[in-house]
């Protein structure tokens, strides 16, 4: 009998050393090759709102382009409560939030009205499996929204295949560098 848990607890443990490795060049040269192809994707060229995240260390480094891509849309980062992500507009202004990301004190925007979310994950697959931190944050949010979703990650994240279980939710495409 297979045990999907057990398998994910794994696989975040191989993918967290995996980062670890990355020293901060690779990271930032990986992050701007990230960004690149995100600013060139016709779902981000087309979106008016969309929701990103202020990156952990262990994430892709886009804050630099959170910024300037809020020069140019509705940009709204994840604030989550119980384990509930409710998008609010990047202000400028962010405090360490419940799960030690940092998140903003912006408006609260309905799920429906974003037209793409760009979203972390300590893994995906090439069919837009992702394995995150266990909590289930993101398949709930994922769950209710209708956007375009784009993970996100290093290479090193890239697997062949991540474990679903019933509640993993997919993302619509995968970006690496």
């Amino acid at each position: 009998m297979i045990d999907t848990a057990d398998d994910k607890r794994n696989l975040r443990k191989l993918l967290k050393s995996r980062i670890g490795e990355l020293c901060a060049d690779e990271k930032t040269e990986k992050s701007e090759l990230i960004a690149k192809q995100i600013e060139a994707d016709p779902d981000f060229l087309r979106c008016k709102r969309l929701m990103a995240f202020w990156p952990l260390q262990d994430e892709p480094q886009l804050s630099a382009h959170i910024k300037k891509w809020a020069e140019i849309k509705q940009v709204y980062l994840p604030v989550t409560e119980n384990a509930i992500i409710t998008p609010r507009l990047f202000d400028g202004q962010l405090a360490k939030g419940a799960y030690g990301a940092l998140e903003p004190s912006g408006e609260p925007c309905d799920i429906a009205d974003l037209d793409l979310v760009i979203v972390p994950g300590l893994g995906f697959d090439l069919q837009g499996r992702r394995l995150g931190r266990g909590k289930g944050c993101y398949d709930r949010f994922l769950k209710l929204n209708c956007a375009v979703s784009i993970g996100v990650c290093f290479k090193e994240q890239l697997c062949e295949s991540i474990p679903a279980e019933e509640h993993d939710v997919c993302v619509s495409k995968v970006i690496f560098g």
